[in-house]
């Protein structure tokens, strides 16, 4: 992930969106002549970006970066859906950029030692915690300089921007409520919980991390964070089947599940952890702009493929909530601008 629009915190009211008004600017131009069905001329600059990595000096390479994401952006704009997937196996069999695999970052990404996309291991690169080093001192010197690149791509500061956005939420709840009660959906490590300090929170009645994956819930436990913390592993579809246990939450949040969620289970979703919340209850939903600038890259060479929103998309996954249990509604931006949060309060 090498590049992106730059972005500001800012709140966006449901009335006052307006097509075009988050526009992505101009991407470079691409030859609209060229056959697409061969991509001759795609896979040949490819190529050239491919030798300028190898040997280049740290400023150059990320220059380097920087270009190729921009391109495959572009490329990635002017191709449909089934000609992108066809150049992305065309690249790959081709090899082409398998350099940039030097990056145990965009490696893991890639080959899914988990089995799923995004996994916490994963994220723990971008948030510089748990055992990246391991992983990274392992790296070739290509590789460590890629990482050190990537690790400051704008959709790796906005990851770690929703958990310091969230860690404010928590100590927010903390501060206000007398008993509070709090739920993390895909909670991953909790690494928002390493940007507050709840061990000492005495108020606390009930913190829940819930993840599918028993590595991701196994670190949580080794932490310690909270004797009034508790750790469920099951899928995200026992919410749906009514099958969770608690409720009555101060605080619902799950900051990466929605990005790959389809519109139909992700609007379901909502409506389950919405009828989690108690009464003064927040629910917040994190999911990646529509017009984030990494999608050529996390595509093509990670694998890594989200389902990206639009503002008024974040407003629809409330669309089976009874608006008149609403009393607060707002979708804000990251400071970075390619990750959208969408907070709710409960009546």
């Amino acid at each position: 992930m090498a590049f992106g629009k730059k972005g500001s915190q800012r709140t966006v009211n449901v009335e006052l969106i307006a097509p075009g008004e988050f526009a992505p600017s101009s991407p470079p131009e691409i030859d609209r002549n060229e056959p697409v069905g061969h991509f001759s001329e795609i896979l040949s600059r490819l190529e050239r970006f491919s030798h300028r990595l190898d040997g280049g000096e740290q400023k150059r390479l990320g220059d380097t970066v920087s270009t190729i994401g921009a391109y495959l952006l572009a490329v990635r704009s002017e191709l449909g859906n089934g000609e992108w997937r066809s150049l992305i196996e065309a690249v790959r069999k081709r090899g082409v950029l398998s350099n940039l695999l030097d990056d145990p970052f965009t490696r893991r990404s890639f080959e899914k030692p988990d089995g799923y996309p995004g996994d916490a291991r994963l994220l723990d690169f971008i948030y510089g915690a748990g055992q990246y080093r391991r992983d990274l001192s392992a790296a070739t010197a290509l590789g460590r300089s890629l990482y050190l690149r990537n690790r400051m791509a704008l959709a790796c500061k906005a990851v770690r921007n929703r958990s310091d956005m969230i860690a404010e939420e928590i100590g927010d709840i903390l501060a206000t409520a007398n008993a509070p009660r709090i739920l993390s959906v895909a909670c991953g490590h909790l690494r928002e919980l390493d940007r507050i300090d709840v061990s000492s929170a005495d108020n606390l009645e009930l913190f829940c991390g819930f993840d599918q994956d028993a590595r991701s819930i196994k670190e949580i436990d080794n932490a310690c964070h909270h004797p009034n913390l508790v750790t469920v592993v099951e899928n995200v579809s026992s919410i749906i089947r009514n099958k969770f246990a608690y409720r009555d939450f101060d605080l619902i949040y799950s900051l990466g599940l929605f990005d790959y969620l389809d519109t139909r289970f992700a609007v379901r979703l909502t409506r389950k952890l919405f009828e989690l919340l108690g009464r003064g209850g927040k629910l917040v939903i994190a999911n990646f702009h529509q017009d984030t600038g990494e999608k050529g890259y996390m595509e093509m060479f990670m694998d890594w493929f989200l389902e990206y929103r639009s503002e008024q998309d974040m407003y629809n996954l409330l669309r089976e909530v009874d608006l008149t249990d609403l009393s607060h509604v707002e979708v804000v931006f990251e400071p970075a601008g390619q990750v959208m949060l969408l907070r709710v309060v409960r009546t």
